[in-house]
């Protein structure tokens, strides 16, 4: 049960990591394509960085609550995220709604691949026991 526990805690903590990288990526890619100013790399880690916390932390915090599952928890979570970048990027709502749907692609894809990874590994862990 342990092991579990420690498998499942160090794939939801890669599955942060592996979204903080690719909505880094989608997100600088977003910016380049809607805003005229540079915005800068460091701001669109920072964007993504606190994005991504956003909804990870709303699916925490919600998912303990008994009659709201994981799915709409992520939702509410992607719907929040656009706040933390229409605030970070000082942009109008039209330009952050164009980065936040990068946002969103980002984050379904790491949630896409983490699950195969995960799935994956632990299939080859049962063949071993």
């Amino acid at each position: 049960m342990i092991e579990a526990v420690k498998a499942w805690s160090g794939f939801v903590l890669v599955l942060i990591f592996f979204s903080i990288i690719l909505a880094t990526l989608f997100i600088w890619v977003g910016t380049k394509s809607v805003v005229k100013e540079d915005i800068g790399f460091k701001k669109t880690i920072l964007v993504a960085i606190t994005a991504t916390l956003v909804i990870y932390s709303v699916i925490i915090i919600l998912s303990a609550l008994p009659f709201i599952g994981t799915v709409p928890c992520y939702i509410i979570g992607l719907a929040l995220s656009l706040l933390a970048i229409k605030l970070i990027l000082s942009l109008s709502f039209q330009q952050s709604l164009i980065i936040w749907v990068f946002n969103i692609a980002a984050q379904i894809l790491a949630v896409i691949i983490g699950a195969k990874l995960f799935i994956g590994g632990l299939g080859d862990l049962l063949k071993i026991v």
